[in-house]
């Protein structure tokens, strides 16, 4: 086998630096290594490193095996721009409609973008309605409704149909702080900004706070349009639906804060002389008051809520209303509960027997208290 003598030992002509082979037929050194020779002698010694594009990104471009050349460009959406466009273009030009704002980058184009998203619809060289405004200003669409705009009441169709169509949960639904990073990061910048800038309250809303009155106070959906309408928005968006482990953690939550309880917030209200009876149960406790019979309303014992309870004797009364207590069986079982495992007796009146003959009533509730 023919060895190459280390003194006959040749480089590539291009320039490159590789060792060439032997031509086995005829036995002889080969000038080039196969496909350097269309590079010409000593083309890597005048171009050591790889030209930048011409485009004028300043990135290096690639060798093309095909054409055994270097490239023009980076790549094919570079040649779109034409010669030392990026040269002349260091920085991207700003939004024709005269906003100010620099354009970004077509991909699919290859182009730089004449607007900026959405500001096409101003025209060239439009100055947009807020321009050197200062402050907030009022919205073209404020105060307006679908029922009033058709507009918005063709936006308003649209994104309904896509949330149809497209639904999803929210990212940080069951999370809080202290399982994700992100929300305890908001949670410290929320905090910081409130005492970076703290806010003054106006005197309706320091009312608001005193009072611990909400807008909606006092109003029912028979009485406010916007409550019915809420009302109807909220039952059919929880028709059906099931969450155990919410109710799970509000048992929880009321068993060790029973205070939170909306039973509780109810009976406070209503021994403080505020609404938060029901007819039955306020013409129930006017009857025991004006017979010198001291109940508490709504007393709590264990997970349970008596309408009213005498602590002294573990007795309650509970007022029924036809529509909450159709289900006698329920009842049953409840009362059960409350004897066997706190020691209380239940006793329990109708809607009709209270509103008929509160006498009786009271006469019963006097037997019950001194048989015990």
């Amino acid at each position: 086998m023919y060895k190459m003598k280390k003194e006959t030992i040749k480089y590539c002509a291009c320039g490159c630096g590789e060792i060439v082979t032997i031509n086995k037929n005829p036995k002889i050194i080969n000038r080039f290594i196969k496909g350097h020779q269309n590079r010409g002698v000593n083309y890597f010694g005048y171009l050591k490193e790889a030209p930048l594009c011409a485009c004028g990104c300043k990135e290096e471009v690639t060798w093309n095996k095909t054409t055994k050349e270097w490239n023009k460009y980076v790549v094919r959406s570079h040649n779109n721009r034409s010669e030392n466009y990026l040269g002349f273009l260091e920085v991207s030009p700003f939004c024709i409609c005269g906003c100010g704002e620099k354009t970004t980058w077509n991909k699919k184009r290859k182009v730089w973008n004449k607007y900026v998203t959405y500001h096409n619809f101003r025209g060239k060289g439009k100055v947009p309605w807020n321009k050197d405004k200062k402050g907030s200003q009022i919205a073209w669409n404020k105060g307006l409704t679908k029922e009033t705009s058709k507009s918005i009441a063709i936006g308003a169709e649209k994104v309904s149909k896509y949330q149809l169509e497209n639904p999803r949960e929210p990212w940080n639904k069951g999370l809080t702080k202290e399982d994700d990073a992100r929300l305890e990061n908001v949670s410290k910048l929320v905090s910081k900004w409130f005492s970076e800038n703290p806010q003054e309250l106006t005197e309706k809303q320091l009312n608001g706070l005193e009072l611990g009155r909400g807008w909606d106070k006092g109003l029912t959906k028979e009485t406010d349009e916007r409550i019915a309408k809420r009302a109807i928005k909220i039952g059919k968006a929880l028709k059906g639906r099931k969450n155990p482990e919410h109710s799970k953690r509000l048992k929880e939550l009321y068993r060790k804060h029973p205070e939170k309880h909306i039973n509780y917030i109810l009976g406070q209200k209503a021994n403080g002389a505020l609404s938060g009876k029901t007819y039955i149960e306020k013409v129930f406790g006017e009857a025991l008051e004006k017979n010198n019979i001291n109940a508490e309303y709504n007393y709590h014992v264990g997970k349970y809520w008596i309408d009213y309870g005498i602590p002294d004797k573990k007795i309650g009364f509970e007022c029924d209303g036809e529509f909450w207590h159709k289900d006698k069986e329920k009842d049953r079982k409840r009362d059960s509960i409350l004897l066997n495992d706190y020691g209380w007796k239940i006793y329990r009146f109708t809607g009709k027997e209270i509103n008929s003959n509160m006498d009786n009533c009271i006469s019963n509730v006097k037997v019950v208290m001194k048989t015990g």
